[in-house]
């Protein structure tokens, strides 16, 4: 059988989420690993860990964060931080390859982090965003992702360990903004050969109602055009099935076992 045609990263550990933020706090190590736990049964490859609303105890938290994540999944983690310290105090304590998400085609940044990734031999997420601004136009994303990939390379980080997010923003404010992204990621794909492309669709959806529908469907649209690991909660089985159904529908489900499976253990609604 053919492996899932997307990676998954969970984003849950977030302290941006109150109840993080409290468990990170009170040092609730419980919580925090069922957090992990459900979010890598319901197959999130990597999970991602942030401790960015706590400035001057980030150096502290990242690292813990990490620490009591990996006493109970078995998953390389996404260190989710602009704080290097912290990054650099995290990478010390974690088993495996780690990615650092993330950096942006900027000096200051791409400064603190490259050295970082170099050192460790782990992992990177480029942001298409440069010092001037925020592009929306897929050949500007695709031309940041090209010179960032190139510096990248240059400091000695593999391709493959290369995170290009061309950086979805909310199609209520930018209706543009959604077809561009899914513009840039063939481009990325053809111009870049041998990165990964990431996408958070969270954002995609930003106050609008029924955020779900829109995260799934834009999902499974990025998905067509290449992205190939996707920044998303999978716990949420709305967005799950959608996934299933569009790795079967792109021919990366062979005689589509993984759906059927799916189907008969009712992950995909009502039968």
């Amino acid at each position: 059988m053919n492996p899932p045609a997307l990676t998954i990263v969970g984003p849950r550990i977030n302290s941006s989420r109150k109840i993080i933020a409290q468990a990170i706090q009170e040092k609730n190590e419980a919580l925090i690993q069922h957090e992990a736990r459900i979010q890598h049964e319901a197959g999130a490859a990597y999970i991602d860990v942030n401790a960015g609303a706590f400035l001057e105890q980030e150096v502290e938290y990242l690292p813990w964060l990490v620490r009591t994540v990996q006493a109970a999944v078995d998953a390389p983690l996404w260190l989710d931080s602009a704080d290097a310290e912290a990054v650099e105090a995290a990478l010390e304590v974690h088993r495996g390859k780690a990615v650092i998400n993330s950096i942006t085609f900027e000096k200051q940044r791409m400064d603190a982090m490259v050295p970082l990734a170099v050192k460790h031999s782990c992992g990177i997420v480029g942001l298409t965003i440069d010092s001037i601004r925020v592009p929306t136009e897929a050949e500007k994303k695709c031309e940041i992702a090209a010179h960032m990939v190139e510096a990248l390379t240059a400091a000695g980080i593999k391709k493959e360990d290369i995170f290009v997010d061309p950086v979805v923003m909310p199609v209520g404010v930018a209706p543009e903004a959604g077809k561009e992204t899914l513009a840039a990621i063939p481009l990325i794909r053809a111009a870049i050969p041998g990165i990964h492309i990431v996408c958070g669709a969270g954002n995609v959806s930003f106050q609008l109602p029924n955020r779900a529908l829109l995260e799934a469907t834009y999902l499974a649209m990025a998905m067509a055009a290449g992205m190939d690991v996707a920044f998303l909660d999978p716990c949420n089985t709305s967005i799950m099935a959608s996934i299933i159904a569009a790795e079967a529908l792109l021919g990366k489900d062979e005689f589509c076992i993984r759906y059927i499976s799916a189907y008969r253990e009712g992950k995909l609604g009502k039968k």
